[in-house]
């Protein structure tokens, strides 16, 4: 459907193509998201009590086919590179698959169902839900996965969330001691988070069985992190100064800007889904007033 006659369907969102992908801007009682319909993502979150708290890069580009780092990107129906071939897109499809408006009353909900393309991909019958609330100072968002097919499926999932930090050397994420993590930069070693984490080089870990709440807490604002179900395994990324260089779309001095606080259902927490059953992901962020 053409972005005219979305207009004229949801009249209230407005829908327009940036770099030949639609974006749609959604406002609610008093907040204010943008997103694209291109991955169902998320890039912006304006609440009352200052401006979004996510990230997104000046290098991102908008582009049809492209992940745009940044925001909240959906990862699903795997995390990471596919474990059984490494050929196939990091992080599966549906950040860059076209997802479709369903409506637009209490809360903003799209859609994304199994296709010839994703088939060929992911061979399992699906239809995923992506579903956006917002009041003054929360953003909503659920990722709801139907097995329509005949038989059952196992999948992972995430909601990539990066967050807009003053200088990532100098903020804490707590809410994790005493889970067990994954640690990416180790050949996914195992071991205890012992206090708050800090960002003194990369940090890329899966923490298992974390379900939050996880609390990001910079020198002028924190932001909050809760579960509304489903939520099962946390990572917490930063890439550092290297693999920052290394990434076309992210500039070099940006990694200071942003943490990763990724919400979902990977590893050991991967779910599987009965036919004519779904599972829902779902979190709120909260940007918390200044210290």
């Amino acid at each position: 459907m053409k972005n005219q006659d979305l207009n004229k369907r949801f009249p209230s969102l407005r829908i327009d193509t940036e770099q030949a992908i639609s974006k749609v801007r959604y406002v609610k009682e008093g907040a204010g998201v943008e997103l694209y319909l291109q991955g169902a993502h998320v890039t912006r979150f304006d609440a009352a009590r200052g401006g979004s708290p996510l990230f997104i890069s000046r290098e991102s580009g908008f582009e049809v086919g492209k992940a745009i780092r940044g925001g909240i990107p959906i990862c699903f129906p795997w995390f990471g590179p596919n474990k059984e071939n490494p050929k196939l897109p990091s992080h599966g499809f549906a950040r860059t698959s076209e997802w479709q408006v369903e409506s637009d009353g209490n809360e903003l909900v799209l859609s994304l169902k199994s296709n010839e393309q994703t088939l060929a991909l992911w061979p399992h019958a699906f239809k995923a839900n992506y579903r956006v609330g917002v009041d003054a100072n929360h953003l909503r968002v659920a990722l709801e996965v139907h097995n329509i097919g005949d038989t059952p499926f196992t999948f992972e999932a995430a909601l990539h969330t990066y967050f807009r930090v003053s200088d990532a050397r100098i903020v804490s994420v707590e809410g994790l001691v005493g889970k067990t993590y994954m640690d990416q930069l180790e050949a996914m070693a195992r071991k205890v988070q012992k206090g708050p984490i800090y960002f003194e080089g990369e940090v890329d870990r899966i923490y298992l069985d974390s379900p939050g709440p996880v609390t990001l807490s910079d020198e002028s604002r924190s932001v909050r992190v809760s579960n509304l179900g489903g939520w099962r395994s946390t990572v917490v990324w930063n890439p550092w100064i290297e693999k920052a260089r290394a990434m076309k779309d992210l500039a070099d001095d940006e990694w200071t800007q942003f943490v990763c606080i990724e919400s979902g259902v990977i590893a050991d927490d991967a779910v599987t889904v009965p036919p004519g059953d779904f599972y829902t992901l779902a979190i709120e962020i909260e940007a918390e007033s200044s210290h």
